[in-house]
């Protein structure tokens, strides 16, 4: 069964729009205050919430599907466990703030 052409193209476009945000934050972390900060965590946090966001579709597509057609559950299944595992390691990776001396 094919997907109808705009569900595919948004697909798409959400998926590229990820891998976007995934190359923009390879090139390293900026300090606070230098150049590029701002855009830095604009852009991750972007890419942050598109991985939430495609969960919560996920999610839906998964219950829509439940009893209708066995392979697209299992297919939403996955999708969904997978994006749930991408965005528990992400919210795992967030760098920890340095202490500072004033803190110990």
């Amino acid at each position: 069964m094919a997907l109808p052409l705009r569900l595919g193209a948004s697909g798409m476009g959400g998926g590229a729009a990820m891998a976007l945000c995934g190359l923009v934050s390879l090139g390293g972390t900026p300090e606070k205050g230098q150049p590029g900060y701002r855009l830095f965590m604009i852009v991750v946090h972007v890419g942050l919430l598109l991985v939430a966001l495609f969960a919560v579709v996920f999610g839906i597509q998964f219950a829509r599907s439940l009893g209708k057609n066995p392979r697209q559950t299992k297919l939403f299944a996955v999708l969904e466990a997978g994006t749930l595992v991408a965005l528990i390691a992400l919210v795992k990776a967030k760098p920890k703030k340095k202490k500072t001396k004033d803190q110990d």
